[in-house]
């Protein structure tokens, strides 16, 4: 099970990196079926390899505790920036009528961003205390 999860994280992590590099560099005809993003991109096998090696340099380190503080305090902004840009990006007037943000779907994204955001600033500062001491 954890071998899955581990396996699991650093390939979606790779993915995501290798997408957004793929994305942020504008290849030409990026959207083509032909350039589906795949596990043997270049971008996809760097990232890979370098999870890799910077989880075993942390490991030789003797200082994962610290990795795990940062990867904590870090990955508590995920779910409130992704509520806020849901609540920005889907209430634009650029943005079809039919696919808008209902009042709910507002309402709903608000509460998620008030309450994650709440936690976010609870974990960064469990996770301050813990390099504190």
């Amino acid at each position: 099970m954890v071998y899955t999860s581990v396996l699991g994280g650093f390939s979606g992590i790779a993915y995501v990196t290798a997408d957004c590099l793929r994305v942020l560099r504008r290849y030409p005809h990026q959207d083509e079926a032909r350039f589906d993003m795949s596990a043997k991109s270049v971008e996809f096998r760097g990232a890979l390899v370098y999870l890799s090696v910077a989880t075993l340099v942390i490991m030789g380190l003797g200082k994962p505790v610290t990795l795990v503080l940062i990867y904590a305090a870090i990955s508590a902004f995920i779910l409130p920036v992704l509520a806020l840009a849901l609540l920005v990006i889907l209430n634009r007037g650029s943005v079809p009528t039919g696919l808008r943000n209902t009042w709910w779907s507002n309402t709903l994204l608000t509460v998620c961003l008030a309450l994650f955001g709440f936690l976010a600033i609870l974990q960064v500062k469990e996770s301050v205390m813990g390099f504190i001491g």
